[in-house]
């Protein structure tokens, strides 16, 4: 569902969007992140719908000096790889709220 993207605009998901699987390329999801491992570049998100998903942040551009210990709002930009697995590209603080 996401081909013909004009301007960087890409339909915005959240978890039970995600696991329909209708959707696949760059998708964005408004959420939290709730822990996030580095190591194993993986980060556990929660969509703004309550769902948690896994992305892969092997490829991520995060801020620099990331502190998500706030938790703050932020949208990430993602490559849809499958209904269970997105790969981040790019994250944005919208809020500490």
């Amino acid at each position: 569902m996401t081909e013909g993207q004009i301007d960087g605009a890409y339909h915005r998901l959240n978890a039970a969007l995600l696991q329909s699987g209708q959707y696949s390329g760059m998708c964005s999801f408004v959420g939290r992140i709730r822990n996030h491992d580095l190591v194993n570049t993986t980060i556990n998100f929660e969509c703004s719908d309550g769902g948690i998903i896994v992305m892969d942040a092997s490829q991520a551009v995060l801020p620099e000096n990331a502190d998500f210990s706030a938790a703050p709002v932020v949208e990430a930009i993602t490559q849809v790889m499958d209904p269970n697995q997105v790969m981040v590209c790019k994250t944005m603080r919208i809020c500490n709220c």
